[in-house]
């Protein structure tokens, strides 16, 4: 599974929206299919999280085609992009993080994704390519 996404030093409290700080996930492919998701997540892991998720369609995803995943981020909108394209809008403001976020980049094998790595053969490869990472004020 590969991952973009955005973490807080704050994550974790609970207030009931993303304000204080959210795990984005600009892109999170957890499908064998070429799409992800592009996911909010707040209020912590436990009982009270919260996350707001919309699927992506992105062809190609899982060959070695590069896609450029990004984020244009204001205090009052969030426009997820994949190509170019914006793929999610995001206006609701307990949605939008206020805080300061760091790049992730992670790729990594986990028991709730699509598929089941223990019936993988022997010499199964799962690769992600990243070519440059890019963030802005």
């Amino acid at each position: 599974m590969g991952a973009v996404w955005l973490q807080t030093h704050s994550w974790g409290t609970i207030k009931g929206s993303a304000e204080d700080g959210a795990e984005i996930d600009l892109m999170e492919s957890a499908y064998k299919a070429d799409k992800y998701a592009a996911t909010i997540h707040y209020d912590g892991y436990g009982a009270d999280h919260q996350q707001s998720a919309q699927v992506v369609a992105a062809p190609a995803l899982h060959t070695t085609h590069y896609q450029t995943i990004g984020l244009n981020w204001t205090p009052s909108r969030m426009e997820f992009t994949c190509d170019g394209q914006i793929v999610r809008t995001v206006t609701d403001p307990k949605l939008i993080s206020q805080v300061k976020e760091y790049p992730i980049l992670s790729h990594e094998v986990l028991d709730w994704a699509e598929g089941d790595v223990t019936t993988a053969p022997l010499d199964y490869r799962s690769t992600m390519y990243v070519d440059w990472i890019r963030v802005w004020q």
